[in-house]
């Protein structure tokens, strides 16, 4: 009767390790990617996650274009569509792709911007403030006349 309790408790003990296992081997993934309009002219690029981040995602910009760049080390991209072009406010487009172990969106932006990042549950928001830079008719250079 002992021998039969023991073999019971490490069965269970056995199929709970595994249930444990199997939740902790489940990736977070991206779920969407959303912009909207935020308070004071600014823009909020709603990143939605199916867990909530256990740590900010590395990122960096880039002046030449201007771009915000967030990677999303151990996220899956469960999103059918990958990129769009909405070209409102300082938010030109964004782009998602999947490389490895990781995801990365990419924020076109229009101009240069300010932006803050920070995490609300399951949600990355990354609030844009910034100036939309106008395309327009670039200036013809000028060279110095050559002295005689």
């Amino acid at each position: 009767m002992a021998h039969m309790t023991r073999t019971r408790i490490f069965k269970a003990a056995a199929v709970l390790g595994l249930l444990f296992t199997s939740l902790s081997v489940r990736a977070n993934s991206l779920q969407a990617v959303n912009v909207s309009e935020g308070a004071n002219n600014s823009q909020v690029v709603k990143i939605r996650l199916s867990d909530p981040l256990a740590a900010m995602p590395m990122y960096f910009t880039t002046a030449n274009p201007h771009r915000i760049v967030l990677d999303f080390a151990n996220v899956e991209d469960a999103m059918g569509r990958r990129s769009a072009t909405l070209d409102t406010g300082v938010v030109h487009a964004y782009n998602v792709v999947h490389a490895g172990d990781r995801t990365r969106v990419v924020v076109d932006l229009n101009g240069p911007a300010t932006y803050d990042l920070r995490k609300d549950g399951n949600f990355l928001l990354v609030s844009l403030k910034g100036t939309r830079v106008a395309p327009g008719k670039s200036e013809p250079a000028h060279f110095a006349r050559p002295s005689n």
